[in-house]
């Protein structure tokens, strides 16, 4: 599958349109043709921002030889939706087993790690936004406690 095929894929699969994708990335829409009538690849700054844009690898981006795995993706995004939801909300956890399972598959074990460290991020992010809530919550409950009458 070459790059362009794997761009339209990974593109339609996320819901990006040509203009949406040069707009979410900041760059020029035109290039997209430039790819397509040369068969040409992005430079390695823009590579780097497609694969982060939809959760995979520059290397499974721009390796003609393979596709793109968008099916096992889903269903390990899926799964580690699941195994939160199991583990009582525990995302860590969750991140440590899918990346853990990953290890068993060579040509998956990429596309499963990021889905673990984008899952360990989510969980850094919604810890602290819960600290910040108890803080706020704290500071509303003695406002209240002061102003009654």
């Amino acid at each position: 599958m070459t790059f362009i095929e794997k761009l339209h894929r990974l593109r339609e699969h996320h819901g990006y349109s040509e203009r949406a994708l040069a707009k979410a990335l900041d760059f020029n829409q035109s290039a997209i043709s430039r790819w397509k009538e040369r068969g040409s690849r992005p430079r390695p700054r823009l590579a780097q921002k497609l694969a982060a844009l939809f959760s995979v690898s520059v290397h499974d981006l721009l390796d003609d030889s393979q596709a793109i795995p968008i099916s096992a993706f889903e269903s390990y995004t899926r799964a580690a939706v699941e195994l939160a939801d199991h583990l009582k909300g525990d995302p860590d956890k969750a991140g440590q087993a899918i990346f853990e399972a990953s290890l068993s598959n060579r040509n998956q074990s990429r596309v499963m790690a990021t889905a673990a460290d984008n899952l360990r991020g989510s969980a850094r992010k919604l810890r602290a936004e819960a600290a910040r809530l108890e803080k706020l919550a704290s500071s509303l409950e003695r406002a209240v406690r002061t102003y009654r009458p």
